[in-house]
């Protein structure tokens, strides 16, 4: 009786329901929708999970240490941009889709396109190494920034001619202050992007059921 109970403690652990899976992701306004969608995923999953924020390059480093057990958000284009990810495996279905914009403080200016970037200095988000590798395929100069507001007070101040984010992120910072009022956002969306959940691979046992309940609710949706 009593191997059999090590037996069934053993096979719990493996299977990730007697532990509570530290999830990191980026601290920026407008990811609370895909925080809640991915709680109910894991709570439906039947898998104990706590999201805590963390910067993007060190949650790739400390999930694929095994430090954490996964990144909440990554868009897997941006992957091979960190030095290590060997460790690390992706669910099979989309966390989110959410679509990437560029703003301008021109009146004139209506249609966005990469063509209307080229040659012209254009400011993007340090950490979003996706719209970097998707940006870099025209010619343009990127100006990286810490914090969207930086960004757009940049663009106000005409020192760059775009600024290109994605557009729940955007949105949520032009919702909440009148300053930007002259910031707009040209349509239509440039690029729309998939992110996806990434555990450590000692927790694949779990991931079939996580795959299972992401593919019958699909990606949280925004912007």
């Amino acid at each position: 009786m009593r191997y059999s109970l090590i037996f069934i403690l053993l096979s719990l652990a493996n299977l990730g329901l007697s532990q509570t899976l530290q999830i990191g992701y980026l601290n920026q306004k407008g990811l609370e929708p895909i925080v809640s969608h991915m709680a109910d995923v894991f709570d439906e999953a039947q898998v104990k999970v706590e999201f805590f924020e963390i910067p993007p390059a060190r949650s790739v480093i400390e999930a694929n240490s095994g430090k954490t057990d996964g990144i909440l958000l990554l868009v897997p284009e941006a992957l091979p941009s960190y030095p290590s990810q060997e460790n690390l495996v992706q669910l099979d279905y989309p966390t989110a889709l959410g679509s990437v914009s560029v703003y301008s403080i021109s009146k004139s200016e209506r249609k966005a396109s990469l063509e209307l970037l080229s040659q012209k200095e254009v400011g993007i988000l340090r950490e979003l190494n996706a719209i970097r590798t998707f940006l870099s395929k025209s010619p343009m100069t990127l100006t990286e920034g810490s914090k969207i507001d930086h960004l757009f007070r940049m663009l106000m101040k005409k020192r760059i001619d775009y600024v290109v984010l994605p557009t729940a992120f955007a949105e949520k910072i032009l919702e909440s202050h009148e300053r930007y009022a002259s910031v707009r956002r040209l349509e239509p969306p440039i690029t729309h992007l998939k992110g996806y959940t990434f555990l450590h691979k000692r927790h694949k046992l779990i991931m079939p059921r996580l795959n299972a309940v992401l593919k019958k609710r699909g990606p949280a949706q925004v912007k």
